[in-house]
């Protein structure tokens, strides 16, 4: 009878140790966070580049800009032809005088109305210096002051050529073709008229037509952005 008891509670013993080993209990609280590790090295860069983003929206289009001086016309350094010349002396408003013939395609009626034209003159005698038209120089073979001036009509620079001194036949002068041109020579450029009073933002470039005649002829070239 005591055998059977103590085999009894050793069943009874043996069930509760497995009971109790198998049940699992309830979830404990979250941990409190570590501490975070330092940062790993910096892996190496990609030399393929990433794809294109796409197109942006185009943008708003400007005012327009102020004329330039894209449209300014100007003729290279020309010679004096003997075939341009008056064949004989003709009257200038009682002057004895030549006339030369210079072709301007670009002198417009326009042009004549609204723009200004300046013209130059360089010297056989003084290659080099640079003169606006009109101009005064002194003849030693005749030994008087002679005038150069321009007129103009559609198409042509007339350059008119006399003495002032006297009303003796001036004679006329030539130059040499080139390249290079030599001896007596002539250029012209043209200016668009854009801003009516000559001042402002216009082709004169905030200068009028009498101080862009007064202008040295190099101060011209550079402010008009044209070859010299």
């Amino acid at each position: 009878m005591r055998k059977f008891r103590l085999l009894s509670l050793l069943v009874l013993a043996i069930a509760f140790i497995s009971v109790n080993c198998t049940k699992e209990g309830p979830e404990g609280p979250a941990g409190v966070a570590g501490v975070q590790g330092p940062a790993g090295p910096v892996g190496p860069t990609s030399t393929v580049p990433g794809p294109a983003g796409p197109t942006g929206p185009a943008g708003a289009t400007g005012a327009t800009g102020p004329a330039g001086t894209a449209n300014v016309i100007y003729s290279a350094w020309t010679p004096f032809l003997l075939a341009n010349w008056s064949a004989g002396t003709i009257n200038i408003f009682g002057k004895t005088a030549r006339q030369y013939s210079a072709p301007a395609p670009g002198i417009t009626a326009t042009m004549l109305s609204q723009g200004a034209i300046l013209v130059y003159f360089q010297g056989g005698g003084s290659p080099g210096t640079i003169r606006t038209l009109p101009y005064t120089t002194f003849n030693f073979t005749q030994a008087v002051n002679q005038y150069i001036e321009p007129s103009f009509i559609p198409g042509t620079i007339q350059i008119n050529f006399y003495n002032l001194d006297n009303n003796v036949d001036p004679g006329t002068f030539t130059g040499s073709p080139g390249p290079p041109v030599t001896g007596n020579q002539y250029r012209y450029v043209l200016i668009p008229g854009g801003v009516a009073g000559g001042r402002g933002t216009g082709p004169y470039m905030g200068h009028t037509e009498q101080e862009l005649k007064s202008m040295p002829y190099r101060d011209v070239c550079r402010l008009l952005n044209i070859a010299e």
